[in-house]
C-alpha cells in the first residue's frame, strides 16, 4: 500500500503498468492478482497474459501457479472504470511438498466447503486453511492432517474442510501446506459467498404504484445502496437510494411518482460492491 504522486485531478477512469524483470531460482510460484475493474500479468514482456481478467468487475482476485526458473519480464496492468479504486498483487514461491490438482469453495447453507485433491505427497505434514474478507489480509481458521503417506506416484488424496460460520458476503479461501520441515508453500486462491439474509427484511413483497417499499436491517450499513430493476436487469430511474443505514433504522421509497406497468420488478441492496439482498417484489 503507498500514496499516489497526489496529482491534483481526480478521475474515475484510469489506467496503471507496472514492469520487472527480476530472477527467479528454480520452484514454484504462486502470483496472486486482484483489481477493480480490469487486470492482467505476464511474464514475457506482455507478449502473453498469464492472468487476463480485462473486464469491468468489482474487486476480485486470481492466483496463477507455475515453475519458474530464470529471469522473466513481468508485466502487472490494470485500468479503472468507475466504482471501486482497489488493485493488489502478491507472490509466493519454494518447492511445493505436495502437487495439489484441485482446490475449490462452494457455498452449502450457511457454510462454505473446501475440496482439494493431492498427489505426490513427500513429507506433507498438514493443511492450514485461511480465510480473507478482502483477498489480501488472511488468517488461520483451520487445519487438516496430511495422510501421512509419502506418495511418489500419481495416486490422488482427497481432503474437505467446512467453514462452519462464515459472516455474510464474499471470502477467499487459500491452502497454507506445510511440510514435516516447517517449510510451506501456499495455494491459490479460491472465493465462495454467503448470504444468508441475517437481519435485513424487504417488505411488502406486494405493493401498489402508491405505496412505498421499505428496506430494514439489524447490520449497520455505511455504504449502503437501494436499487430496483425489471426482469431484464434495467436500473429504474428514481428508485434508488445511496448513504449509510443504522441497523434498525427503516429506509422507505415511494413508488407514487413513478410510471411504473404493473408486473414483477427486482430489489437489490448493497454495501459497498458487496450484494446483501435480492428481493422478488409484484407492482400492481
Amino acid at each position: 500500500m503507498y500514496n499516489t504522486s497526489s496529482c491534483s485531478v481526480q478521475t474515475e477512469t484510469f489506467s496503471a503498468r507496472y514492469r520487472l524483470q527480476k530472477f527467479y531460482a528454480s520452484g514454484t510460484y504462486v502470483f496472486t492478482i486482484g483489481g477493480d475493474d480490469g487486470y492482467r500479468f505476464s511474464l514475457d514482456g506482455g507478449a502473453t497474459w498469464v492472468v487476463n481478467k480485462w473486464f469491468d468487475q468489482s474487486y476480485n482476485v486470481t492466483s496463477y501457479s507455475t515453475s519458474l526458473n530464470g529471469t522473466y519480464n513481468m508485466v502487472l496492468e490494470y485500468y479503472e472504470n468507475a466504482g471501486g479504486n482497489r488493485v493488489s498483487f502478491s507472490v509466493a514461491g519454494s518447492a511445493l511438498p505436495v502437487e495439489l490438482l484441485k482446490f475449490d469453495a462452494s457455498p452449502a447453507g450457511t457454510q462454505i466447503k473446501l475440496n482439494w485433491i493431492t498427489t505426490k505427497e513427500i513429507n506433507a505434514a498438514n493443511y492450514e486453511i485461511e480465510r480473507s474478507s478482502n483477498g489480501i489480509d488472511f488468517s488461520t481458521i483451520g487445519s487438516v492432517p496430511a495422510s501421512g503417506q509419502t506418495n511418489t506416484t500419481s495416486q490422488e488424496l482427497s481432503y474437505q474442510y467446512t467453514d462452519a460460520a462464515p459472516p455474510d458476503g464474499i471470502h477467499y479461501y487459500r491452502l497454507r501446506m506445510i511440510d514435516i520441515d516447517g517449510k510451506y508453500s501456499y495455494s491459490p486462491v479460491v472465493k465462495a459467498s454467503v448470504n444468508n439474509d441475517k437481519g435485513i427484511r424487504i417488505y411488502p413483497t406486494i405493493v401498489s404504484r402508491n405505496q412505498s417499499i421499505t428496506l430494514q436491517t439489524t447490520l449497520s450499513l455505511p455504504h449502503a445502496s437501494i436499487t430496483l430493476y425489471d426482469l431484464s436487469g434495467r436500473v429504474l430511474p428514481g428508485v434508488e437510494y445511496k448513504g449509510a443505514i443504522a441497523a434498525h433504522q427503516p429506509v422507505s421509497i415511494s413508488l407514487n411518482h413513478l410510471p411504473l406497468s404493473a408486473g414483477t420488478y427486482i430489489i437489490v441492496c448493497r454495501d459497498g460492491d458487496t450484494i446483501l439482498k435480492k428481493q422478488l417484489v409484484l407492482i400492481q
